[in-house]
């Protein structure tokens, strides 16, 4: 692999399955256009999310259910037909009367549902009512790069990025809706998503995809953020737009680049390095005395 395009689809999320539906295909279109391997969608770009931007799933009527289906089997269509990679946010319903998965789909160039990734840590307003947690991280290969998913909140947890970098992740396809519907509150609050993105990109020395939704109180923009740490990507404040992240793991690149600080934090976390060099006088021990 010499390159992999990636389109962060930065969209306007509505409580209308079908007006979002028509968002995401026409940034497919763009994508593809612009000669994207894989597009990104922010979480509930298909369903609307919680609350905020939708009647609570529980009020959902069969019909609503049967909507979304259909509209999902639409964008695996449509990224079958593009030979685009889909990755984009919804919830996945539950047959045993428990409120649904908050979910980002993966779907293949050829179409298929390839996997699913269930929010683990969700919020403790998600937790009562509005959405099941699930439990397992989920990796995924495009052209020779390593992808996983986050999901919002989980930003304010590092063990969950460092679980990925564990697992050999090279790009973090991280999806968050935030965005207030009322004030600017949320929004000040989650600005500092861009901040904690960029520092795990750093921390773990991978890629990391943010995409969040083009609606009016918008928090950080969607950004593409390298392995160094480095904003390198920055859609415009709510537009509905794509913007083209690049991703290469040939001699020179940013990856090739943090190749050494990769293995250096390995070995720190092992801890030989340090145990091989600890010293054995008093004065080490003796934490009275300057």
């Amino acid at each position: 692999m010499s390159e992999l395009k990636i389109a962060l689809a930065q969209t306007l999320v509505t409580p209308d399955v079908e007006a979002n539906a028509s968002r995401m295909r026409e940034l497919m279109h763009r994508a593809k256009a612009e000669g994207a391997d894989l597009i990104h969608f922010t979480e509930g770009a298909l369903s609307g999310y919680g609350r905020k931007e939708i009647v609570p799933f529980e009020c959902w009527t069969t019909a609503d259910w049967n909507r979304l289906h259909a509209k999902s089997q639409d964008i695996a269509a449509l990224a079958g037909e593009l030979g685009l990679w889909t990755v984009f946010g919804s919830v996945h319903r539950l047959d045993d009367g428990q409120p649904p998965h908050n979910c980002l789909y993966v779907i293949g160039s050829d179409g298929k549902l390839i996997t699913r990734y269930n929010k683990r840590l969700c919020s403790h307003s998600e937790i009562n009512g509005l959405y099941t947690p699930g439990f397992d991280p989920v990796v995924f290969t495009v052209n020779g790069v390593c992808f996983g998913c986050v999901i919002c909140i989980e930003i304010r947890f590092p063990e969950i990025f460092e679980q990925y970098q564990e697992l050999g992740v090279q790009c973090l396809l991280f999806s968050t809706f935030t965005a207030g519907r009322y004030s600017d509150q949320d929004a000040r609050q989650d600005a500092i998503f861009g901040i904690t993105a960029q520092a795990h990109a750093a921390n773990n020395s991978y890629w990391i995809s943010m995409v969040t939704p083009a609606n009016p109180v918008q928090g950080s923009s969607t950004q593409f953020i390298d392995p160094l740490g480095n904003v390198v990507v920055l859609a415009t404040r709510h537009n509905n737009e794509i913007v083209i992240g690049r991703i290469s793991l040939e001699a020179g690149s940013a990856w090739a680049a943090t190749e050494r600080a990769r293995i250096g934090r390995e070995e720190a976390r092992r801890g030989d390095i340090y145990r091989s060099r600890a010293s054995k006088s008093a004065r080490s021990f003796a934490r009275d005395a300057f």
